[in-house]
């Protein structure tokens, strides 16, 4: 579209200046390289393709077995994961509708969000680098690509003398832990290194249920650090 948008305000046969031309070449090749380039998925087969990623939920994700459109209209990348003193790198997204500032602090429950956020779209890999491509979780499979849990109504407050602790939440999918929900899923992600990446999520439970969600946009990083403490 934007190639046609250049075409109509610079017409072809009205233009003297070959360079101009060139431009244009380029600039239109150049995007037509990068809407073509999502379809380089990891050499992924047609058949490994458990889900049809062919939809966009406008920053938010879809519980098919209550019909509900949960928004989560903030992208952020886990670069940095602290073991001990240790930084080490990572690369987690976190997608919800809170804020998270340049590091995640995590202490006896509380975090230092900025913002907090009522609804958390966790996905973690084991590699700390990401190329664009279709990511496989099963539950039976002894390694996975990725794990995913997400969480909605978020309430956060004073716990032990802990302040902006997670209080109350449900789980909405959850690979092990509290629901361990998570039959099948997989994230197909477009774009990684651009500005605004596409992240493509999708998730069969036990239960029969199905959660599929979208996130277009940037990906603010930020790192995680643990501390442990005397939480007593």
């Amino acid at each position: 579209m934007v190639f046609y948008i250049l075409y109509d305000f610079v017409r072809f046969d009205e233009i003297k200046n070959s360079y101009l031309k060139h431009l244009i070449y380029l600039f239109s090749l150049f995007f037509m390289v990068f809407i073509s380039s999502c379809n380089k998925e990891k050499n992924t087969p047609p058949d490994a393709y458990l889900f049809e990623f062919e939809f966009d939920y406008n920053n938010s994700y879809y519980q098919n077995s209550n019909g509900q459109y949960i928004s989560t209209n903030k992208g952020y990348l886990m670069d940095t994961m602290y073991m001990g003193d240790i930084p080490t790198p990572s690369a987690n997204i976190y997608i919800n509708d809170g804020q998270i500032g340049d590091t995640l602090i995590s202490s006896c429950g509380s975090l230092n969000y900025l913002t907090n956020p009522s609804t958390s779209v966790k996905i973690w890999f084991p590699s700390s680098t990401l190329e664009d491509g279709v990511y496989n979780y099963d539950a039976n499979a002894t390694e996975n690509d990725f794990v995913i849990s997400i969480q909605k109504n978020m309430i956060f407050g004073n716990s032990g003398g802990h302040p902006n602790t997670l209080l109350e939440s449900e789980w909405v999918a959850d690979p092990y832990g509290m629901v361990t929900n998570i039959q099948n899923a997989q994230v197909k992600i477009c774009h990684i290194n651009s500005l605004i990446p596409e992240i493509r999520y999708a998730i069969s439970t036990i239960e029969g249920d199905t959660i599929k969600g979208s996130y277009i946009g940037s990906l603010d990083k930020f790192k995680y650090l643990p501390i442990d403490a005397d939480c007593d």
